[in-house]
């Protein structure tokens, strides 16, 4: 094997650098933010209130501050913990290794990595969620139909007496006219 500086760093090494790298780029991300998020920014704001409030509209200030830094560090260490980071990390210098193995002894590039069964049975595992899917959507879009048309029958059933009834008024009329001139 070929020694380099990362060949000479242990796998649990290089998945704490990977996460230390990675938190440097959210400690730099969050300090973009809070460079943004200034007193004099926040001041020119509410001038009046700042000028009203003086040392505690500071405080309040301060206490803001802290506030976005502590929300926003919790919610990429949750983040970080939700989607499993140092796990993937792990599994990715794991890869690695393998690669630069597999490079080390000369094995080609396999495009093909998975077996064609399981590869079948992914494809039909997702057609069958697919179809499951469907057929709910098709469900509820004739449970919708359905309603559509009970509101359409009921709809024009009160129209035909709507009809009938003024077809009855205006047989009346036609009658009370013909008896008016007769």
């Amino acid at each position: 094997m070929v020694d380099t500086m990362m060949d000479n760093v242990s796998e649990d090494q290089q998945s704490s650098l990977r996460m230390k790298k990675l938190q440097n780029t959210l400690d730099r991300s969050l300090m973009m933010v809070a460079e943004d998020f200034s007193y004099e920014k926040l001041q020119s704001i509410f001038p009046e209130l700042a000028r009203e409030l003086g040392d505690k509209f500071r405080q309040f200030y301060d206490q803001l501050y802290a506030l976005l830094i502590n929300s926003t560090q919790d919610d990429f260490s949750a983040v970080l913990v939700e989607f499993d980071i140092e796990t993937k990390f792990k599994l990715l210098e794991d890869i690695v290794s393998k690669a630069k193995e597999r490079a080390l002894l000369g094995i080609e590039k396999n495009e093909v990595l998975m077996p064609e069964q399981e590869i079948r049975s992914r494809i039909s595992t997702f057609q069958k969620e697919s179809l499951a899917k469907l057929l709910s959507e098709l469900s509820k879009q004739r449970e919708t139909s359905e309603k559509l048309q009970k509101e359409f029958d009921t709809k024009r059933s009160e129209l035909e007496e709507k009809l009938q009834y003024l077809l009855k008024i205006y047989k009346s009329i036609q009658f009370t006219k013909e008896l008016n001139e007769f």
